[in-house]
């Protein structure tokens, strides 16, 4: 299958053998990111009562709308 010794085909062999590691690595690559971005994902669930509080890395539980609740009026 592999002849090295062959000079007619010792650069398609290199070639496809350094084509088939980029694959590798970009598969490896890939497999990361979306490893992270799960882990991110199921780390970052918070509870909250209100539909618009969210949170923010750094500051913590923020809310869209600066704070206030939307369907609140003080009366």
């Amino acid at each position: 299958m592999f002849d090295f010794g062959d000079p007619r085909t010792v650069w398609l062999n290199v070639t496809n053998i350094v084509l088939g590691l980029v694959t590798l690595a970009c598969l490896a690559l890939v497999a990361k990111a979306l490893f992270d971005e799960l882990r991110v994902r199921r780390g970052s669930r918070v509870v909250s009562p209100d539909d618009h509080a969210y949170t923010v890395d750094g500051l913590g539980l923020t809310m869209a709308d600066g704070g206030e609740k939307i369907g609140s009026e003080k009366k």
